[in-house]
């Protein structure tokens, strides 16, 4: 087999690709062409689609080696290495885009909280979001504690890491650097 025939994606693969694009673009058209979604739009989400997104946490508590699911990439890399099979990220990534979660998942923090990622702009140096965030503690010690996360969010302030507590272990998060 040559190099170049390796590098061909397979036919289960494209069409894996062909299923689950056109539901990940539709998540993140209202991302990046409305901006990032108002507290009351992310909690009316949740609370609609509040089964599916308890079954995306089961999920991610599954496989509890899988750190993130992003929509292109994953960490590990290679999540088979921890058990974890293609056709499972094709999953996590059709569920999330049809919860408008446009950036995938992170749960790598030592106390298990899973952030669900719906809006990203700028780089990691300079940029913000906003997330749903599941946590069985809601220690967030290394943050604060808000009543609505909009106000905070138009200031455009730099260096905010906020919570906003929604329901049970359900929160909302905007992140700014």
């Amino acid at each position: 087999m040559s190099s170049r025939s390796r590098m061909l994606p397979s036919r289960r693969g494209l069409v894996s690709g062909a299923l689950v694009l056109p539901a990940l673009m539709l998540g993140q058209t209202r991302s990046l062409a409305a901006g990032a979604p108002s507290d009351a739009e992310m909690i009316d989400n949740l609370t609609k689609n509040r089964e599916a997104f308890d079954e995306l946490v089961a999920m991610v508590r599954a496989d509890r080696r899988l750190e993130r699911v992003d929509d292109t990439w994953t960490r590990p890399t290679n999540p088979a290495t921890i058990g974890v099979t293609p056709e499972r990220i094709t999953l996590y990534r059709t569920k999330m885009a049809a919860l408008g979660i446009a950036r995938g998942f992170s749960a790598f923090r030592p106390d298990g909280a899973i952030f669900f990622l719906v809006y990203a702009e700028g780089t990691t140096v300079n940029g913000r979001g906003k997330s749903y965030v599941w946590s069985e503690t809601g220690d967030f010690s290394e943050s604060s504690m808000e009543a609505d996360l909009d106000p905070l969010w138009a200031t455009r302030r730099r260096r905010v890491y906020a919570f906003r507590k929604v329901d049970g272990p359900w929160f909302l998060h905007m992140n700014s650097y």
